[in-house]
């Protein structure tokens, strides 16, 4: 394993192949970025019914998080951000929440609330944050006005959970928020995720390391199949100009593409093609070590990987770290950390 090099803060000598290398990245973009408006935590605390905060937790369908004032505290982060060499952060509500996926009527009061509070703070810094809307899933009619007004607010796409894409006919109700975001030059990010209805995760007790079992290993999994869903059946087809980006390297996929390749090859099957969208559809690096990112980025190409930390629900340096690490070519390490994202965000 490579000796780990030191990550050095904006102010200090960068260490020769490091993210906060001015020379390699002038401004890093931080794809994958969690806020919680503090009114919105507020009402987050007036439930009793997931999603919900109770004192410093924060409880979801199937898990709990820990809850820190950095969700809502956007100087704090701004300051935590900018010591780490991150210029531009993209916030989104995350579907993993699961407010998204409440009834009409809550869902569609919360994530009106997210979006208006994420464009107020947008126009205050636009240069150092951007944001994505947060949708009602429970009608597509309904998410769609909202990505409208979403896009009237100057918000540059949207976040889909990945309970949507876990197969073809599960996408195909959601073609029309497709084309709006491709009508309107709008990036999706899909995330973590159920949908209204979703079936419950399977559980497992603690001792059985049932957290392990569903944020490593299903979440992962979830991910690959909507991997799957967009490289190997014709949705992105009808939707040649569309831009997305998955969360957490893709899921399973770039673990598994070689021994797809060699499913199909014996088994007579179409053979996946993981450079089929090249530009247009890319993963981020959130909450992975070099070893992943390393394979990752030789199986998909560096030109479709973005820089994004979950912060704040993961700490910001791991991925940094991560991909110090690594040996890449300048050229590869800032479209990584600006390049690809700028062409997704259209800036």
């Amino acid at each position: 394993m490579p000796k780990r090099r030191n990550t050095s803060v904006l102010g200090q000598t960068p260490v020769p192949g490091d993210l906060t290398s001015q020379r390699v990245a002038p401004m890093i973009i931080d794809m994958h970025c969690h806020w919680l408006p503090p009114a919105l935590a507020q009402t987050l605390r007036t439930r009793h019914q997931p999603p919900y905060i109770t004192g410093e937790q924060l409880v979801l369908r199937d898990e709990v998080l820990a809850y820190s004032p950095s969700y809502e505290d956007l100087a704090l982060r701004q300051k935590q951000a900018a010591a780490a060499g991150i210029g531009l952060q993209v916030l989104s509500l995350p579907s993993l929440f699961g407010i998204d996926a409440l009834p009409l009527a809550d869902a569609a009061r919360m994530t009106a609330a997210f979006n208006t509070a994420l464009a107020a703070q947008i126009i205050t810094a636009p240069d150092r944050l951007a944001g994505l809307a947060a949708l009602p899933m429970a009608d597509i009619r309904a998410a769609t006005d909202e990505l409208d007004r979403a896009a009237k607010l100057g918000l540059s796409g949207f976040i889909l959970p990945d309970a949507g894409l876990q197969s073809l006919d599960h996408a195909k109700p959601l073609y029309p928020l497709f084309a709006r975001a491709e009508e309107c030059g709008m990036v999706i990010f899909i995330h973590p995720g159920a949908l209204p209805g979703h079936a419950d995760a399977a559980k497992a007790s603690p001792s059985d390391n049932a957290n392990q079992r569903h944020i490593s290993l299903a979440v992962q999994a979830q991910l690959g199949q909507a991997m799957t869903t967009l490289l190997m059946t014709d949705l992105l087809d009808h939707f040649p100009k569309l831009k997305l980006y998955v969360a957490n390297l893709g899921g399973t996929l770039p673990f598994v593409l070689e021994r797809m390749a060699t499913v199909a090859t014996t088994r007579g099957l179409d053979l996946p093609d993981a450079m089929r969208f090249d530009g247009r559809l890319a993963v981020d690096t959130a909450s992975f070590g070099p070893h992943a990112l390393d394979l990752a980025i030789k199986t998909l190409g560096p030109r479709n990987v973005v820089f994004g930390t979950d912060d704040p629900v993961f700490p910001t340096d791991v991925v940094i770290q991560a991909l110090n690490t690594l040996p890449l070519m300048p050229v590869d390490r800032d479209a990584i950390l600006h390049g690809n994202a700028t062409r997704l965000l259209g800036r």
